[in-house]
C-alpha cells in the first residue's frame, strides 16, 4: 500500500510527542510494542488503519524513505519473523521537525504568495515534489526559502569562506622572491678570491702545517669593505644579482687535481688537497646586513629606499586585505581555516632506542626513519644492526599512516623485509640524487664498493587506509645538496606536511638536534636533553622508563 505524505506525518507527530518514552523502558524502542501504542493513537486520530505488523513495517519503511532515514533500528530490514528483535535505538528529531516545517510550509494554501502557482502548493505524494519548479529569474542564495535545480548548482560550485579566506591569507603568506642566478664571469670569480684569500695564506707560508681560513659572513663582509676600492663597478654590480662561487686557495691546494667532490661537506678540508669553493650570495637579496656590508654595494641608498617604499606598500597591503577578510561571512559565526590554528613547537627525547616503550608514545600520521645501517666504514656515530631494526615494536606507533624509511644500496632488501613485519605495505621510493656544493651530481661518492653512489633510497610505507592523505602532489625524486655525514635533505619535511598536512602529529626516529622541528617529535641518542610539551605524552612517559 502507498500511503499519503498526510498519513505518514502522523507518525512523525505520533514520534515527536513520544520520542522519550519510545526509546526508554519499558518500550525499549520495540517495533511490536510501538505498533499496539501507535494503534492506539490512530484510532483517536482516525486516519489510519492496520489489519497487522506487516502493515505497520511497511508504513515505517515509507515513512523513513521520506524523512531521508530519521530513524534508526537494530535491523537494516523488518523482517516480519524478526520483529520481536528489532528496535528503534535513535530518532533525529532535528531532522523530523525541519520535515514537518517543510510540509507545512507546502501544504498551506493560505500561505500561498500572490501571483504564484498554487499547484506547487497542494499535498505532495514524494519527497522529491518539496523541489520548487525551475526559476530563471536570478535569486540571492542567502534569502532562498524553497530550492530549485538551479539553486542547488549554485550552492554547490559557490566557494566556501574557508576556501575565500586562504586564498587572500596565501597572498600575504607567499611572498614571491626572484631566484639569484649564478655568475659565469670567471674573471669575477677569481678577483675576488685573490683579494679575500690570498693575504692570509701568505700569512701562512712559512707554516708548517696550512691553517683553514675561518670563513663566515662577518670575515667575508669586512674584507670587501676594506679592498671595496680595488673592485671595479661590474663586480660590484654583479654582486648586488647574482651568486659567486669563490675559489679558496690553500697553501696546501693543488689545483691539478681539480674540485673537491665533497666540497662544503669535506671531512678533511684543512688537509684536502683539492679545490674548495666559498659561496658568496647576492647582497642585495640578504635580508639584513651590517654597515660595513652595505658600504659594498653600489646602489646601497637607492635599494634601501626602495625597501622602504616596497615595506610602506606591503603594510597598507595587509591593512586592506585584513578589513577584506572582516567583511566575510563565516559559516557558524566562527572562522574555520588552518591560519587560525597554532602548529607544536618542536618535541624530542634523548634515549636509547631499544629500551624505548613505544607504546606510550601515542599513534602518529607520518613517521620517519633514520637508521645508522652498518656499512663497514669509520662513521662518527654508532651503527645499528639489521636484526635489531627489525625487531624494534614500530607497529605500536601507528594503526593508520604513512611512513618513510630511509636505506642504504646494501640494506635495500633488509628495509622491505622490517616494513612488512610492522604491517606496512610498500607503496613508494623516493630517490635523493646528491648534489655538491657548485649544484653539480657527487661522481666520487662516498660509499659504493663497484659504483660510486651518488643517491639514497627512501622507502614509503603504507599501513591501513587512510583517505585523509594527499596524494599526487609531489615527485617521488628529490635533487638536493648534501650537508654533514648522515644528513637528509629538509623537502622530505615539505612532502609530509602536504601530504599528511601541517597540524599532523609526526615522528622521527633517529633522530638528530638538526632534525627537531615544529610539529615533530624527534627521538635518538644524539639529541640534547628531553624538550616535551604534549600534557598526555608527558604524563606517559612519567608512568615509565625512558
Amino acid at each position: 500500500m502507498i500511503y499519503t505524505t498526510h498519513q505518514l506525518l502522523i507518525f512523525a507527530d505520533y514520534l515527536l510527542s513520544n520520542q522519550n518514552s519510545i526509546i526508554s523502558s519499558p518500550i525499549n524502542g520495540e517495533i511490536w510494542k510501538i505498533y499496539q501504542l501507535f494503534k492506539t493513537y490512530i484510532v483517536d486520530n482516525n486516519k489510519l488503519h492496520f489489519t497487522n505488523i506487516n502493515e505497520f513495517l511497511e508504513y515505517i519503511e515509507q515513512f523513513n524513505t521520506l524523512s531521508g532515514g530519521c530513524l534508526h533500528f537494530t535491523k537494516s530490514k523488518y523482517d516480519s519473523k524478526d520483529k520481536i528483535k528489532s528496535k528503534l535505538v535513535w530518532i533525529n528529531d532535528i531532522g523530523l521537525k525541519i520535515l514537518q516545517q517543510k510540509f507545512n510550509k507546502t501544504s498551506n494554501s493560505t500561505n500561498t504568495p500572490t501571483g504564484q502557482n498554487t499547484d506547487q502548493y497542494k499535498e505532495c505524494t514524494s519527497l522529491f515534489e518539496f523541489i520548487a519548479k525551475p526559476d530563471k529569474t536570478k535569486r540571492s542564495l542567502d534569502k532562498i526559502d524553497k530550492l530549485t535545480i538551479e539553486d542547488l548548482t549554485n550552492f554547490i560550485q559557490k566557494p566556501t569562506t574557508k576556501l575565500q579566506l586562504d586564498k587572500k591569507r596565501s597572498k600575504l603568506n607567499t611572498p614571491k622572491l626572484k631566484f639569484p642566478e649564478i655568475c659565469n664571469e670567471k674573471h669575477h670569480s677569481t678577483t675576488l678570491s685573490t683579494l679575500l684569500f690570498k693575504q692570509n695564506n701568505n700569512n701562512n707560508n712559512n707554516s708548517s702545517n696550512s691553517k683553514q681560513i675561518n670563513l663566515n659572513d662577518q670575515y667575508i663582509n669586512q674584507k670587501l669593505n676594506q679592498f671595496k676600492n680595488r673592485i671595479s663597478t661590474d663586480i660590484l654590480n654583479c654582486l648586488n644579482e647574482k651568486i659567486h662561487f669563490l675559489p679558496i686557495l690553500y697553501n696546501h691546494t693543488d689545483l691539478k687535481l681539480g674540485d673537491c667532490s665533497y666540497l662544503d661537506t669535506c671531512h678533511k678540508i684543512k688537509t684536502c688537497r683539492y679545490l674548495h669553493y666559498y659561496t658568496l650570495h647576492p647582497t642585495s637579496n640578504t635580508t639584513s646586513t651590517s654597515s660595513s656590508n652595505t658600504n659594498t654595494i653600489s646602489n646601497t641608498i637607492t635599494n634601501q629606499e626602495s625597501n622602504s617604499n616596497a615595506n610602506t606598500k606591503t603594510t597598507n597591503q595587509k591593512s586592506n586585505l585584513i578589513e577584506e577578510l572582516t567583511n566575510l561571512d563565516y559559516s557558524l559565526g566562527e572562522i574555520f581555516s588552518s591560519g587560525f590554528k597554532e602548529i607544536s613547537q618542536p618535541q624530542w627525547i634523548n634515549c636509547d632506542i631499544n629500551q624505548l616503550n613505544f607504546s606510550k608514545l601515542g599513534k602518529f600520521s607520518a613517521i620517519i626513519s633514520d637508521p645508522a645501517w652498518l656499512i663497514h666504514q669509520n662513521l662518527p656515530y654508532g651503527t645499528f644492526g639489521d636484526l635489531e631494526l627489525i625487531n624494534l615494536k614500530i607497529n605500536e606507533l601507528q594503526d593508520e599512516g604513512i611512513i618513510f624509511l630511509w636505506v642504504t644500496a646494501r640494506s635495500l632488501d633488509i628495509g622491505r623485509q622490517a616494513l612488512a613485519k610492522w604491517g606496512y605495505e610498500i607503496i613508494n621510493e623516493v630517490i635523493w640524487v646528491k648534489l655538491n656544493q657548485l649544484k653539480r651530481i657527487i661522481v666520487t661518492g662516498r660509499t659504493g664498493h663497484w659504483l660510486n653512489h651518488s643517491k639514497e633510497h627512501l622507502l614509503v610505507g603504507l599501513k591501513g587506509k587512510p583517505n585523509w592523505l594527499n596524494l599526487k602532489i609531489d615527485l617521488d625524486i628529490i635533487i638536493s645538496n648534501t650537508r654533514e655525514t648522515s644528513r637528509k635533505p629538509d623537502e622530505i619535511y615539505d612532502i609530509i606536511d602536504r601530504m599528511c598536512g601541517p597540524f599532523a602529529r609526526k615522528l622521527e626516529i633517529f633522530g638528530r638536534q638538526h632534525n627537531v622541528r615544529p610539529g615533530w617529535l624527534t627521538i635518538g641518542n644524539q639529541l640534547n636533553g628531553i624538550n616535551l610539551n604534549e600534557p598526555e605524552l608527558i604524563n606517559n612517559l612519567n608512568s615509565s622508563t625512558i
